[in-house]
């Protein structure tokens, strides 16, 4: 299983965010820096952890970020997706 880690003291800001989480996750080129786009990009996942540090206390947009992966767990058996 491949198994990622991410720093939610990286994704506060909209454009920083998915940049950073574009090349952590390694998203095909359709990624388009939106939620929605992550939103698909998680469901096509197969066999991976994704781990986020300092995922709590963050900007509204961080919070929005998170609701997309506890999603994406709840909707794609083939991730973990793992909030600390």
């Amino acid at each position: 299983m491949k198994s990622v880690i991410l720093n939610g003291l990286y994704m506060e800001e909209p454009e920083k965010a998915h940049q950073y989480i574009k090349e952590k996750l390694d998203l095909p080129d359709r990624y388009e820096n939106n939620l929605d786009t992550l939103q698909d990009c998680l469901n096509d996942m197969q066999n991976t952890h994704i781990e986020v540090f300092h995922s709590t206390g963050r900007s509204e947009y961080f919070q929005e970020i998170m609701q997309v992966f506890r999603d994406a767990g709840r909707e794609n058996d083939d991730i973990i997706i793992t909030l600390e």
